[in-house]
C-alpha cells in the first residue's frame, strides 16, 4: 500500500494514514533485537493522536531501551474495504510496519462501543480474534485503559489486561515478556500471571483472585511527555494537552473515574509551567489547555493561573482549561480564561431537581448555578452548554421537567446581556450504572422508559429562537454501553457476532445499528437484560475480581446515603485541614499547606465579583510593522496527502517551531497571515510553490528557508525565500501555471494534445510530451505518460475539468511544476 493507492481509491482524508508527522525529537527507528511494542487506538486517528494516556506511554516508551513503540488506529470503512481489496496488512502509524510482525499489540480501551473496532483491527493485521486459537507467531495482545477495570465481555479476545496507571506498570510487564519470551506464549501467559497488576484471563485461578488496580504516586516522575509526535493533521483536540491531575475528590455517585482513580494526584506548579514551555517550543502548538476530572480542585489553581496566563501573553498562544467548574472557582482563574478571549464555557449540573443532586452527590445548588452564569456572562461568556443525565434512579417527570425549566433561566440570564448573540445548549445523556461507583448494583431505565422521558423534555423544553437547543443521547446505544460495561465472557459472542454482521463505529452515530445487536443477541441467545437489571448487593458482580483502591463497603455505604437524600462533602488530600472518609484509597495527610489555597471546593464562593472585566466592545490595538515575505517550497512525498487546510495547520505549527512570528489578522478570532494562489488539489505535488507571509519582528531573510527545514515534515522543503517590492506582485495572481501529468489510458497524450488544439476546455494551453523525466517524489506510478500542460492561472480544477473532457483517460500522478509571477 502507497500513496498512489489510496489516492486512486478515493480515500476520506488519506492524511490520517501516511500523512507527514512531526517528532521533536527525532524518530527512533527499530534496532535488531528490540520488543517491538504497538499502542493501538480502536477509533480515528483523530481521536487517538488526541489522547493523553497514548502521548505518555508512547514518550516513556520511545525512551525505553530495547523497546521499539509505534501505534495503529481503526482505519475508516472505506479504508478497511481498500485493505480487503488489496490483501494487505493493517500497518503501523509511523513505521508501516505490519501488525502482525509486532511482539506486543497494547490496545487502549476507552469506551465500551469501540470493541468492535478491536475485532476489526485484529483481523486486518490477520490475527485470529480468539486467544485460545493463537499461536506463538502472533503478537501479545494486552488492554489498557478505563475499560480494563471491568473487562469480562472482551476477556476471550485479549490475553492478557493491565489495569490502571500505565507508567510503572506497562514498562515492568514489557522487561518480563522480554525476559521469558524465548519460552513461548504459554510460558509468557504464566510468567506474566505472576506479576502484580496483571490480569490473564486463560489461567486466572478464579473470582477470588484479585487483581489490583496499579496507580502511579509521583506523575511528576514521569515528566516529560516530548517524544510523542505532532498529529499530521487537525485532531479533535489539536492543542497542546497538560493533566495537572489524576482523580476526583468530589465523589459524584455516578462517575466511574472518580472512583476508579483515586487517590487523587497532583503535578507540582513547577513542573506543569516546564513541561508547559517546552512543549510549546518543540511542537509548535499556538494552543494549550489544563486538564483533569476536576481542575477545579487543583490546588494551587490561583498560582498557577497566573504563570499560565504569562505564558500565554508572552508566547501570544491561547489557553483553555477542561473540567472546570464555573462555581467554587476563584476571581483570579475565571479573569485570566477571560484575558484569553473565550466565548463559551460549560457546566455539569447533571440533573435539573435539587432532589436528584443530592442522590448523586453532585454539591451545587440551583442558586449557586445561576450566580455562576451571571457572572461567566459578565466576564465574556455568551456561549454555555450544561450537561444533563436521564433515567437517574428514583427520576420522576418532575426531574425531567426540572431540566428544561433550568435551562430556560440560565438563558434568560446570558440573553438579558447578549441579546441576540446569547447561545445556550443543554447536552442530555443517559444515565448508565457503571461499574466500581456507588451505583453498581443498580438497574437501567428500559428503553421504552427512556424513550417517553425524552419526548417529555422535548415538549416541556422552552421555546425561544434557535439558540437554546436541547440535544440528547441516543438511547439505544447507552443501553449497549450498560450491556458491555456490566456484562460479563458470554457477551463475548455477541460481540463477535455483531462484528461478523458488521457492526463497525458504534460509537458514531453514523454506524450505529440496532438490528445488527439484536441479532447477535438473539443468534448467541445470551439476554441483554441480564446485566441492565438490578444487582443484589450478595450477588457476585461480573467485575469484582478487578480490585480498585475504593472498598465496596464505602461505595454501598454512598449508595445508601444517596437513597437517604444525604450529600457528602468533597474530600481533601491537599489542605491542611484533612478531611478522609476512609473509602480505602489510604491518601497521605499532606505536610504542609498548599501555597496560596484556592477556594475549598465544598461549595461556590459567595464573594465572586460580578464586575465586567472584559468591555463590550474590544479596543484593536493598531498592529505591530510586518514584513512581507514570499517563501517557494516543495510539496512531495506524504505531504501530498494534506489538503490546503492542513498545509496552513502545517506552515502555522513549523513557523513557531522555527521561532518566526508570524502577524495575525485583526479581529475577535485572529488568523495567521498567510497567502496562497489556488489551492493544489488533494494528492497533487508542488515542485515550485509559493506562499506570502507576514513576518513580525527580527526575520534573517538569508537564512529562513533553512531554518525552517530544520522544524519541517518530510515531504515540505522549504527552497527560498525573499522580500518582494512594496506594492507588487500579487501571490493569488500568478501569469503561468504548469502541471505535470502522468496519464493513463488509450493514447492518452494525443487525446489530451487534441483537446487543446480543439479549444473545447479554454483552460488548457500548450500540452508537450517528456521523453526523459526526472524522478519525482512519490514516483510517476508505472504504465503511465508523462505530459507537461499549461493552464490558465486563475482557471477552476484541472483534475475535475480533464475528469469531465477526458472521462477514459485517468491523471494517475500530478504535480504543480512552476508558477510564474509578472513583476508590476
Amino acid at each position: 500500500m502507497d500513496v498512489h493507492d489510496i489516492l486512486a481509491a478515493g480515500i476520506r482524508k488519506p492524511a490520517r494514514y501516511m500523512g507527514p508527522e512531526y517528532f521533536p525529537l527525532g524518530f527512533k527507528e527499530p534496532k535488531p533485537g528490540d520488543l517491538k511494542v504497538a499502542l493501538v487506538f480502536p477509533d480515528l486517528y483523530e481521536i487517538g493522536m488526541s489522547n493523553t494516556g497514548m502521548r505518555i506511554l508512547y514518550s516513556l516508551l520511545a525512551r525505553k531501551e530495547g523497546v521499539y513503540v509505534d501505534m495503529a488506529f481503526s482505519p475508516w470503512p472505506d479504508m478497511q474495504e481498500l485493505l480487503k481489496e488489496k490483501g494487505a496488512p493493517l500497518r503501523s502509524r509511523q513505521g508501516q510496519i505490519p501488525l502482525g510482525e509486532f511482539d506486543v499489540l497494547g490496545f487502549s480501551l476507552q469506551y465500551e462501543l469501540t470493541y468492535t473496532n478491536v475485532l476489526t483491527i485484529l483481523d486486518l493485521a490477520g490475527i485470529p480474534l480468539r486467544a485460545a486459537d493463537r499461536t506463538d507467531d502472533v503478537p501479545l495482545i494486552v488492554g489498557g485503559g478505563p475499560c480494563a477495570t471491568h473487562p469480562e465481555p472482551v476477556a476471550p479476545f485479549f490475553d492478557c489486561f493491565i489495569p490502571g496507571d500505565g507508567e510503572e506498570a506497562l514498562p515492568r510487564f514489557l522487561d518480563k515478556v522480554t525476559d521469558v519470551r524465548a519460552g513461548g506464549k504459554t510460558e509468557v501467559l504464566k510468567a506474566l500471571a505472576g506479576e502484580a497488576g496483571v490480569y490473564v484471563p486463560s489461567v486466572h485461578p478464579g473470582p477470588d483472585a484479585a487483581i489490583e488496580k496499579q496507580t502511579v504516586a509521583d506523575l511528576d516522575a514521569y515528566l516529560p511527555f516530548h517524544e510523542f509526535p505532532v498529529p499530521a493533521t487537525e485532531t479533535i483536540f489539536d492543542r497542546l494537552s497538560v493533566e495537572l491531575a489524576r482523580g476526583c475528590q468530589q465523589g459524584c455517585r455516578f462517575c466511574e473515574a472518580g472512583f476508579t482513580y483515586r487517590r487523587p494526584r497532583e503535578r507540582s506548579p513547577d513542573s506543569v509551567v516546564s513541561w508547559i514551555e517546552q512543549s510549546l517550543d518543540l511542537t509548535g502548538f499556538d494552543e494549550f489547555s489544563l486538564a483533569s476530572l476536576s481542575t477545579a480542585d487543583y490546588s494551587q489553581l490561583v498560582p498557577l493561573a497566573d504563570d499560565v496566563d504569562r505564558i500565554a501573553k508572552e508566547r501570544r498562544v491561547s489557553l483553555s482549561i477542561s473540567s472546570l467548574r464555573a462555581y467554587g472557582v476563584e476571581d483570579e482563574v475565571l479573569d485570566v480564561l477571560a484575558a484569553n478571549r473565550p466565548s463559551s464555557l460549560t457546566l455539569a449540573p447533571e440533573a435539573g431537581s435539587q432532589r436528584l443532586r443530592n442522590l448523586i452527590n453532585k454539591n451545587v445548588t440551583d442558586e449557586q448555578l445561576l450566580t455562576a452564569i451571571g457572572d461567566i456572562a459578565a466576564r465574556g461568556f455568551n456561549r454555555v452548554k450544561l450537561y444533563f443525565m436521564i433515567g437517574l434512579p428514583t427520576e420522576t417527570d418532575e426531574d425531567v421537567d426540572a431540566i428544561a425549566s433550568l435551562s430556560g433561566r440560565c438563558y434568560d440570564i446570558l440573553r438579558e446581556r447578549y441579546r441576540h448573540k446569547a447561545s445556550l445548549t443543554a447536552s442530555v445523556s443517559m444515565f448508565v450504572p457503571r461499574p466500581h461507583t456507588p451505583f453498581q448494583w443498580e438497574g437501567m431505565a428500559t428503553r421504552e422508559e427512556l424513550s417517553r422521558r425524552i419526548s417529555r423534555l422535548r415538549g416541556k423544553f422552552p421555546r425561544r429562537g434557535k439558540n437554546l437547543q436541547l440535544k440528547w443521547h441516543n438511547h439505544e446505544m447507552s443501553l449497549l454501553e450498560a450491556t458491555l460495561t456490566r456484562g460479563d465472557a458470554s457477551l463475548a459472542a455477541v460481540i463477535e457476532e455483531a462484528w461478523k454482521n458488521g457492526a463497525r463505529f458504534d460509537s458514531w452515530d453514523e454506524f450505529f445499528n440496532l438490528a445488527v445487536w439484536d441479532g447477535g443477541f438473539q443468534a448467541t441467545g445470551v439476554d441483554p437484560l441480564r446485566f441492565l437489571g438490578q444487582f443484589p448487593q450478595d450477588e457476585r458482580l461480573p467485575w469484582e475480581h478487578m480490585k480498585i483502591p475504593v472498598s465496596n463497603k464505602f461505595l454501598w455505604r454512598e449508595r445508601e446515603r444517596g437513597f437517604a437524600g444525604k450529600t457528602t462533602k468533597p474530600c481533601t488530600p491537599f489542605a491542611e485541614q484533612f478531611i478522609c472518609y476512609q473509602c480505602g484509597a489510604d491518601c497521605p495527610e499532606p505536610e504542609q499547606q498548599p501555597c496560596r489555597p484556592s477556594q475549598p471546593s465544598g461549595g461556590p464562593s459567595t464573594t465572586l465579583r460580578m464586575t465586567d472585566s472584559r468591555p463590550s466592545t474590544i479596543d484593536h490595538p493598531a498592529p505591530p510593522e510586518s514584513r512581507r515575505i514570499w517563501l517557494t517550497y516543495r510539496k512531495v512525498g506524504p505531504a501530498v496527502l494534506l489538503g490546503h487546510l492542513d498545509l496552513l495547520r502545517q506552515l502555522t505549527l513549523i513557523f513557531r517551531r522555527a521561532g518566526v512570528v508570524v502577524a495575525r489578522s485583526r479581529g475577535f478570532n485572529p488568523r495567521p497571515r498567510f497567502y496562497f494562489p489556488a489551492p493544489l488539489p488533494l494528492g497533487f505535488a508542488g515542485h515550485g510553490e509559493v506562499v506570502e507571509v507576514h513576518c513580525e519582528g527580527e526575520v534573517d531573510i538569508a537564512r529562513l528557508a533553512a531554518a525552517l527545514n530544520e522544524v519541517s515534515v518530510p515531504g515540505i522543503e522549504f527552497v527560498s525565500a525573499i522580500e518582494p517590492e512594496p506594492g507588487g506582485r500579487k501571490i493569488s495572481k500568478p501569469a503561468k501555471v504548469t502541471f505535470l501529468l502522468a496519464l493513463r489510458g488509450t493514447d492518452p497524450v494525443g487525446t489530451l494534445t487534441a483537446l487543446a488544439a480543439s479549444g473545447d476546455v479554454p483552460h488548457l494551453g500548450a500540452v508537450s510530451r517528456i521523453e526523459n523525466p526526472p524522478h519525482f517524489d512519490p514516483p510517476a506510478p508505472k504504465g503511465t505518460e508523462l505530459v507537461e500542460v499549461q493552464w490558465a492561472a486563475n482557471g477552476p480544477r484541472i483534475d475535475r475539468i480533464l475528469g469531465e473532457a477526458l472521462p477514459d483517460t485517468e491523471i494517475a500522478w500530478a504535480a504543480r511544476s512552476e508558477l510564474l509571477f509578472q513583476e508590476p
